[in-house]
């Protein structure tokens, strides 16, 4: 009885470390991701996270790289802050401490502000400009701003400091 139960457990890795390579293909795929799809092809949680580690150790899976490839999409005009980036990471299963360590190496909320500023309003932060902003458009900016994921004291110094 004890072996039928090995063979079995061992029976259900394969399937299940399968399934997750045939999901994975030749994309980026996370670990949040992976582990999800197992789970609803019915597999046991604790049997997903085990084969997903496994599979992080294989180097199939790479949260470092996803959320890397995440953060260079959103650049420029497409800019996003720090808290918008945290979300969309986590949203696609980027593993929390990876999310952290990428955040702090890697995003400076005063530099993609100054790049959304720069190419989609077109400010220009090389000339000083004692102009004030109109009321309606601040609140445009400001409003889109928040909505990127940039603090609102930081949105505030640069549009009140441009």
């Amino acid at each position: 009885m004890c072996s039928d139960q090995i063979a079995s457990d061992h029976e259900q890795y394969a399937a299940a470390r399968a399934s997750a390579i045939r999901f994975i293909g030749i994309s980026l795929k996370s670990s949040g991701r992976v582990c999800a799809h197992l789970v609803s092809k019915g597999f046991e949680e604790d049997l997903a996270h085990h084969v997903v580690n496994v599979l992080i150790q294989d180097r199939y899976i790479d949260d470092h790289r996803v959320g890397r490839n995440i953060i260079s999409k959103r650049r420029g005009r497409h800019a996003e802050g720090s808290l918008k980036l945290r979300q969309r990471m986590l949203a696609m299963g980027v593993s929390p401490d990876v999310v952290s360590g990428l955040l702090l190496s890697l995003v400076d909320d005063d530099v993609l502000i100054r790049e959304i500023l720069e190419e989609r309003f077109k400010f220009d932060f090389e000339e000083k400009n004692d102009e004030l902003i109109a009321r309606d458009e601040y609140r445009k900016v400001y409003q889109f701003l928040l909505g990127r994921g940039f603090r609102s004291d930081l949105v505030s110094r640069y549009l009140n400091n441009r």
